[in-house]
């Protein structure tokens, strides 16, 4: 188990290597991406203090979230397990602190955060121990913020993990937000909501990011000109061009820690 975990961390750092240069150039999160982010920390300003919070973004990736969080909080520590990443972030100056950890298995001490906000990583993750490490770090009348894909139709979770699977890292796994709750709920959280938007994204923006070369762009174009009748519908597929544009499913599942 610990060797699969070390090679699938290996995976995503090769991966995050060839992406930090250009992370900031998604199109997907300068247009949508960013304004959720807002919205969502806007909903909880009131317990954002710039002289008291500390915040964690957890998968900081290059800070697009940390800097946002920036002008709210006291404090913000990046945290991703790529260092490539962590350096692009700290020279644009988007984090106080920068650690290079496993979010499963943080170096911090119990009640740490005031904020922890983990956006469009927990994929990665998608297990119980993780949040329970989460809840460990956060303190009492303190959020904890997912972001990421979710859908509740079996035939649209299965289509999309099958989908980032060609993309990320194979058996890559999204949790529906009813899933996320029902583990906070037995780790003893039941201050939990969810929001559920959508966002029109360019599968041409995401695979340019990407970098998986051009056999694999095409195995992924051909997944998604193939895709089921339902999936095309309920998705509004369109083939533009070269391109394919489609709505994706993003949920903010938050949780109002209680110690």
């Amino acid at each position: 188990m610990k060797k699969a975990n070390n090679e699938k961390i290996d995976k995503l750092n090769a991966q995050h290597q060839k992406e930090a240069s250009i992370y900031d150039k998604d199109a997907n999160w300068n247009i949508v991406g960013e304004m959720l982010t807002k919205k969502n920390l806007d909903n909880i300003n009131t317990y954002l203090d710039k002289n008291k919070t500390f915040a964690l973004d957890i998968a900081t990736g290059t800070g697009r979230v940390a800097e946002i969080m920036k002008n709210k909080v006291k404090t913000v520590i990046g945290l991703d397990i790529s260092i490539d990443m962590i350096k692009v972030a700290q020279e644009k100056g988007r984090i106080d602190i920068g650690v290079v950890a496993s979010a499963g298995k943080t170096p911090f001490l119990d009640n740490s955060f005031d904020l922890l906000y983990c956006r469009s990583a927990y994929h990665y993750m998608s297990d119980k121990k993780t949040l329970k490490e989460w809840v460990r770090i956060t303190k009492n009348n303190g959020w904890i913020i997912i972001e990421d894909s979710s859908y509740e139709n079996d035939l649209l979770q299965e289509w999309y993990d099958k989908f980032i699977s060609l993309i990320y890292l194979k058996g890559t796994k999204y949790l529906s937000h009813n899933t996320i709750i029902k583990m906070y709920k037995e780790l003893g959280q039941n201050k939990t909501d969810f929001k559920i938007r959508k966002m029109q994204i360019s599968l041409n923006e995401w695979l340019g990011r990407k970098q998986i070369g051009k056999k694999a762009e095409d195995k992924v174009k051909d997944f998604v000109e193939n895709s089921p009748v339902p999936v095309k519908e309920q998705l509004n597929i369109q083939k533009r061009k070269d391109d394919y544009i489609f709505d994706c499913r993003w949920t903010t599942t938050r949780c109002l820690v209680t110690k």
